[in-house]
Formats: structure tokens, C-alpha cells, sequence
């Protein structure tokens, strides 16, 4: 039976008993709980059978909703089947990731209800298997919907924000935050000006300057990227930091429609002042607050401009949030006294929100916000895929393979411009399911033959991702997939990237394919995702001393997953008993690590093994020319170890890994006289290099 299933909190169950009603007196068939689970009906089964058969899923939108595990598992199935999400809004709330991008229907107040429903269910009736009553839709009716192919016309009905987000491995965080601040802003003063904010994807200076020169609408810029003495640091195509200095931007802001700069970061007075005097702008705003103060201040600070007031009355609106001794994190430099933003009539002013990711269609694509560090790999990946058709990403279980693959979709899916396919792999997969999610991507009937989807693939620009491949154990299915992959052009738009813990007969050895083997984060940046996740866990008290954080962040290998498990297992059962727990975890752990660098060493020449037994002599940090000094022909065997990732460099420094470190301590000891040997060397280099100086 097709209906329509209302997920919801029972704490609001007044409200959405109205709604059904409602929606059942317009001719339309609602799967609601409270009536459609009979007696003797096992309630989980039942709500499970709801869903599936729904064809479009209505969210009640409300802060007890948005913190109800049920309702984020409803919304996550309804997203990965495909079925239509009409969020409707009861009260304001912090809405789920996956919600951000899509229209809401405002039934929050007896003012806006009559009409705003009128138009849910004008939307619902055009839906193919929900039509079929008498009510018609009115002309009126504002369809909900993706929102990434916005017109430059769509826009001018708008207050429209654009961010710029750069900083490098915290750009999905910070644009969820944002997505998320204007959501709520939206929320805040029913019936102001919609906002629109769209973000710039690539976020580099071409882009920036290109649509602002053909953007009239954008009235705002929001700046979020690394800022250090009055630089900013923006992206190039590659994703590498590039500098933008003050002058730069204000020559791109001079003829821009842009009024209001907003940074989240600390400028110098005389930095501010060459802007509003190089540029048009009239205004400039920056944040140096924490985080969360910043979403804060930005959600009345937005919300206040959409209902027509000037820029210093939204300043000083969302400043009143905070207590005396933060405002000073916030400062606000105008031209004039009153600057006041342009506004559509009000008869061509938009209702609805639009909040514009920048990517491409995805399907089943999961977020992962707490993503640090693996810059270096991030970039490798993107260079690598660019040049091939096809990627594997090799790793041990748990290293982050998936959580990397994620990353880059995040900040670099925009190079797919016409989508990315997710597949998480089974032994149940089969290629004709793969096959098939390239269609629905395509828009194409499911009965495309496969030839014509070759064809198509090879003009397109599409990413498929195959998620836990080496889970793949048919191997007449894994041929066909095969084949499939090896038919398309190498030189067309279309790429496969694979995540596996080993090489795939059949996947691995194809032509053009190559690889990435990825290993445990640096030591810093495993610190920094601990400190991000035990706010998150509420354990900010149980690691507060400094010694007790550093033992645990050496007791997880470095490995996200056990760094994540370990803090679960903290917040379950405490700190001591997780890392009782962590001994165990992390024994199994490096058993697989050892393996894993076990089978790179091996397949090192047998020179470059004595190079690297050698360079275990030396601490970490060291550079070319003390290398060069211990062995002549270094060039060659640096190049063999960085690619086995053996050894890693960062700008002209080199390191072993610490499992790498380990596994050469166990296995191939230097002797005393080997370290005397290498100490004296040393000692040499560094007599020579002074005595030059």
C-alpha cells in the first residue's frame, strides 16, 4: 500500500495528530502509529513495515525530534531509499545534517498553518502513487525539493549569503555548522526575508571572482578559512593552501555587490580599514569567539537581517546572547552608522530557505564530520585519481580508509559534476545493484542496457565508490564488475575508487589502476580528534590532565577506529575500565600492523631494507642531506619508503612511523656498534655543516 509515514516525537503528538487529520480530510493515506498499528502488532516490525512501503516520509520538525535516535534512523532509511523528505516545521530546532539541504514546510504558528498546508498537500498530490483524489494543487504550491541547481533569477528573491570555506580538513565541520546556523535562523522570525546562503566549491580565488562578477544577489560573504598576520589562506584546484593577501581580495570585493565581509577569524585594525577603503564594502564582521559562540552569534545575527534591520541592529541583536566578557571576541567596523541591505519587494520576496551544499547528486554517500588530519594522503588521493581511472585504497581494518574516501568527497566532490554512487560491499552485493545506482544517479529507467550506461559514463563525470571491496566474495559478480571497469575510457570523466585491507584479484591488477596504502594518523593529530570527540562524550573531566590523555592517545595505536571505541567504552563503563579494555583492542590491533608493515618491508630491494634498518639509528625530523651523508645512493631508497608508506615527509623533513619504528625495533635491532656507527656520522654531518656556515 502506498502512503505517506510521519515520523515524529511522541512529545508532540498533539500537534502531529492534527496534522494527520488534516492530510487524511484532503484525500491523502498517512501511516501513523497511533492508528495504523493494530493490537497484537509487534510495534518495531510494524514501524519497520510503515516505512518501507511509504513512499514519502513527512519529519516533524522540533527539538525533542531532532534528538530522537528513532526519528534520525526513519530519516537516514528514507534518504538511502530514495523516498521523498518533506520536513515540516513545529518548532525551531537544530535540524539533522541530511536535512539541511532540503525545503521545510512552516506550520509552526495558526497564522501560517492554513495556508503552508495547503501547499504540503499540494506537493504530496504530485507525487506519482499518492494522487489519484479529487483535491487539485493549487498554482501557488512551493515545491521542496534538491536545491544544488539554483538560476542567478531564483537567487534575486533571496538574502543571499555565499561562504568561502578553506580550512584545510575542517571544511565539512565548518560548513554543517553554518548550514546549520542559517537553518535556524530561519526558523527563528516566521515570515521574514528567506535567506539563501550557497557555498563556493572549489573555494579559490577564480571561483570567488567569478560569481561575484555574475551574482548581483550576493550580499553577504562569509569567510572561513586559516588566517595568520593578514593573509588568508584559500585553496587552489589541487586543494593546496594559497595565499590571499588583503589587498587581493579587496580588489576582488571593488566592483562586487557584496556589502558585508564576514570573517570567523582576527584581522588587524589597519587590515579592516584597507578593506572598507579598497572595496565596496560597507561593512566588516569578524569572530575570533569559540565554535559554538560562533553558530550562536551567527543564528541571530542572520536572523535579525532577515527581518530588515541593519547590519549594526543584527550585530548588537546576537551580541546581547553573550555576557560582558565575551563580547569582545566580536567586532563590528562600518562605514556609516546604518547599513542597511537591498531586499526584494515584498510581493517577490521568497518563503522558503535554501541551503546550496555546492556538490553533486550523491546517493548513499555517509558524512563523517570529525575528520583531522591525513592532509598529505587527502592530496596523493586527489592527484592519483585524476591521473587513472581507477583507485584503491589499501589499509588495516579500521585505520580510516571509508572515513579518508568521505573526506575527499566533502571537499572535493565538486570535480564530479554529474554525481558520486556509494556502495557499500557485501557478500550479498551484486554488480547489477552497483549498475543500477548508476542509473538512478543518471536519472536513467532501470532497464538501460548496459552498453548505453558505458557510453553515457564515458562523457560524464561520475565517482563510484566501492566501500570494504575485499567483503566482495563472489567472484563471478567481482569479474563482472571488472569487465564493466575496464570498458570505460581511461581518458573520460568517469573514476572508481576502491577501499580494501588487500589487493583484489581481478580489481587490483587492472590497467591504469593504481594505489594508496594509508597508515595511523600522526600522533597530533590523533590528540586533536580526542580532544574534539570527548566533548562530544561528555569526558572533558576525565581527561584533563595532560599525561593521562597522552597515554591514551599511544594506547590506540593512533587508529581512528580504536580511538573512537575506546572513548564509546569510556563514556559506558569509565576511563579505567576502557582502557583495561583498550590492552586488549590494541594487542589485536598491532598484530595487524605488524603484518601490514611485515608485507611492505618485504617488498622492498634488499638495500633499501639495510637503509631503512639503518634509519631507525637516526631521531625523528631528520632531512636529506644527513640521510645523504649516511648513504650516497639515499635518493632512490627515500623514494622506495615514502611509496611503500615506510616513511613519511612533511616540507623537507623526514619520519619513520611509530608501528614502522616498532616493527624494525623487534625485528632488526641495530647493534651498539651499528648506533655508534650512525651516531658518528652524525656528529661529522653536523661538524661539516657548521664549519660551511
Amino acid at each position: 500500500m502506498s502512503h505517506i509515514f510521519v515520523s515524529y516525537s511522541r512529545r508532540n503528538l498533539t500537534f502531529v495528530t492534527q496534522l494527520v487529520k488534516d492530510l487524511q480530510q484532503a484525500g491523502l493515506s498517512v501511516w501513523f502509529d497511533q492508528i495504523s498499528i493494530q493490537p497484537g502488532d509487534i510495534w518495531e516490525a510494524a514501524i519497520e513495515k510503515g516505512l518501507k512501503e511509504a513512499i514519502a516520509v513527512i519529519v516533524v520538525i522540533s527539538p525533542d525530534s531532532m534528538a530522537s535516535e528513532y526519528v534520525r534512523k526513519e530519516v537516514n532509511f528514507a534518504q538511502e531509499s530514495d523516498q521523498l523528505i518533506l520536513p515540516v516545521l513545529y518548532q525551531p530546532a537544530q535540524l539533522f545534517l541530511n536535512l539541511q539541504t532540503i525545503q521545510w514546510v512552516d506550520l509552526s504558528s495558526e497564522a501560517v498553518y492554513p495556508a503552508n498546508l495547503q501547499k504540503l498537500i499540494a506537493v504530496l498530490n504530485r507525487e506519482p502513487g499518492l494522487s489519484g483524489n479529487s483535491t487539485t494543487p493549487p498554482e501557488e504550491a512551493t515545491a521542496v525539493g534538491d536545491t544544488r541547481k539554483l538560476s542567478l533569477a531564483l537567487l534575486q528573491h533571496y538574502l543571499h549569503i555565499v561562504t568561502l570555506i578553506a580550512e584545510q580538513t575542517a571544511g565539512h565541520l565548518g560548513w554543517r555548522r553554518l548550514a546549520g546556523s542559517i537553518s535556524t535562523a530561519s526558523q527563528i522570525n516566521p515570515g521574514a526575508q528567506a535567506l539563501a546562503l550557497t557555498r563556493l566549491n572549489p573555494p579559490t580565488l577564480s571561483r570567488l571572482a567569478a560569481l561575484l562578477a555574475t551574482s548581483p544577489s550576493a550580499q553577504i560573504l562569509h569567510l572561513i578559512c586559516r588566517i595568520e598576520n593578514d593573509l588568508f589562506f584559500v585553496e587552489d584546484e589541487q586543494g593546496r593552501d594559497i595565499e590571499l593577501s588583503i589587498e587581493d581580495l579587496a580588489r576582488i570585493l571593488q566592483r562586487s555587490p557584496v556589502k558585508v565581509l564576514v570573517i570567523q577569524g582576527l584581522i588587524s585594525t589597519v587590515g579592516i580599514q584597507k578593506l572598507l577603503e579598497q572595496s565596496s564594502l560597507q561593512a566588516v564582521l569578524t569572530i575570533g569567539a569559540s565554535e559554538v559562540a560562533q553558530q550562536l552569534f551567527a543564528e541571530h545575527f542572520y536572523a535579525t537581517l532577515a527581518i530588515g534591520k541593519t547590519v549594526q541592529e543584527a550585530y548588537q541583536t546576537a551580541l546581547n546572547r553573550f555576557g560582558i566578557d565575551d563580547t569582545h571576541d566580536f567586532q563590528l567596523v562600518a562605514k556609516h552608522d546604518a547599513v542597511l541591505l537591498d531586499y526584494p519587494p515584498i510581493e517577490k520576496q521568497a518563503v522558503q530557505p535554501i541551503i546550496d551544499p555546492g556538490l553533486p547528486p550523491m546517493r548513499n554517500v555517509p558524512i563523517n564530520p570529525d575528520f583531522v588530519g591525513q592532509g598529505q594522503p587527502l592530496l596523493e588521493l586527489g592527484e592519483k585519481l585524476n591521473s587513472s581511472r581507477q583507485l584503491m585504497i589499501y589499509g588495516l581494518s579500521g585505520i580510516g580508509k571509508s572515513w579518508l574516501a568521505s573526506e575527499f568527497i566533502s571537499r572535493y566532490g565538486w570535480r564530479f559534476s554529474d554525481g558520486i554512487v556509494w556502495v557499500q560491499v557485501s557478500e550479498q552485493t551484486r554488480a547489477e545493484d552497483i549498475f543500477n545506482q548508476l542509473r538512478l544517479l543518471l536519472e536513467l529507467p532501470l532497464s538501460t542496457p548496459l552498453v548505453e550506461l558505458e557510453n553515457i559514463l564515458r562523457q560524464r563525470r561520475v565517482l563510484m565508490v566501492l566501500d570494504q571491496a575485499n567483503d566482495w566474495g563472489n567472484v563471478a559478480e567481482l569479474s563482472e564488475l571488472a569487465q564493466f571497469i575496464s570498458r570505460l575510457d581511461p581518458m573520460g570523466g568517469t573514476r572508481v575508487m576502491l577501499t580494501s585491507w588487500e589487493s583484489i584479484l581481478g580489481l587490483s591488477d587492472m590497467s591504469g589502476a593504481r594505489d594508496l596504502t594509508l597508515v595511523e594518523m600522526q600522533p597530533a593529530d590523533a590528540e586533536t580528534l580526542i580532544q574534539k570527540l570527548i566533548v562530544d562524550h561528555d569526558l572533558t573531566a576525565e581527561f584533563s590532565d595532560a599525561t593521562v590523555l597522552r597515554q591514551f592517545v599511544e594506547k590506540t595505536a593512533f587508529t581512528p577506529w580504536l580511538i573512537k571505541e575506546a572513548l564509546r567504552l569510556a563514556q559506558l563503563d569509565g576511563l579505567e575500565a576502557a582502557l583495561e579494555d583498550l590492552e586488549t583492542l590494541t594487542a589485536d590491533t598491532t598484530r595487524l600492523f605488524e603484518r601490514h608493515v611485515g608485507v611492505q618491508y618485504q617488498k622492498l630491494s634488499a638495500p633499501t631494507q639495510a637503509f631503512l634498518c639503518r634509519l631507525q639509528g637516526l631521531s625523528d625530523g631528520f632531512d636529506r642531506r644527513l640521510v645523504q651523508a649516511i648513504d650516497s645512493q639515499s635518493r632512490e631508497h627515500l623514494r622506495q619508503l615514502i611509496q611503500r608508506q615506510l616513511l613519511r615527509r612533511e616540507d623537507r623533513l623526514y619520519t619513520i612511523p611509530p608501528t614502522v619504528r616498532l616493527y624494525l625495533r623487534q625485528r632488526y635491532p641495530l647493534s651498539e656498534a651499528e648506533q655508534d656507527t650512525i651516531d658518528q656520522q652524525v656528529i661529522r654531518y653536523w661538524v661539516q655543516a657548521g664549519g660551511a656556515k
